[in-house]
């Protein structure tokens, strides 16, 4: 009876061992699109906007008929991260000197996509949502659904811009 050498033995425990690290470690990599934690007071809320709306036109004496709401794929921000080949209504670019444009006016349902205007790598990002990378190659598109003003920001350089939907 012959032995399995050691190389025998240790090749399989290391093959297991490797693709375990590489699962929990994809795994642990993986983005939410769910809203983080708004307390900061970057950006008001659409829902914010909505309620002052309201309000306002009780004080005028005027009702309010309809209330908009997102889609079901759309975050509680009312901002959504979606695939940069949807058409845009705005193209902003993002450097180390900012953004192409301090400010922004787009109608509810439009796309905004950021592109890179140099080599570097930026992290965008728009409302409540997670920060989005945005480099050569690999541009950032976001949705917005409802009416508001969403603060952008750029996580690196600390640049920021504001997007108004009407």
């Amino acid at each position: 009876m012959t032995l399995p050498s050691l190389r025998q033995v240790l090749r399989p425990a290391a093959a297991a061992s490797l693709s375990l690290t590489l699962a929990l470690g994809l795994g642990a990599c993986g983005g939410d699109d769910e809203p983080a934690d708004s307390s900061a007071g970057e950006s008001s809320s659409p829902a914010d906007d909505a309620t002052t709306d309201e309000e306002a036109g009780e004080e005028a004496g005027e009702e309010e008929d309809t209330e908009e709401e997102a889609p079901a794929d759309s975050p509680a921000g009312g901002v959504t991260y979606v695939d940069s080949t949807e058409p845009a209504a705005d193209t902003i670019v993002v450097d180390e000197g900012g953004f192409t444009a301090d400010t922004s006016t787009v109608e509810v349902g439009d796309v905004v996509l950021f592109i890179p205007g140099d080599e570097g790598i930026y992290g965008v990002i728009v409302g409540d949502l997670d920060g989005y990378t945005v480099t050569t190659g690999l541009n950032g598109a976001f949705r917005f659904d409802l009416p508001g003003t969403y603060a952008v920001r750029e996580d690196i350089t600390g640049n920021t811009a504001t997007i108004t939907v009407e």
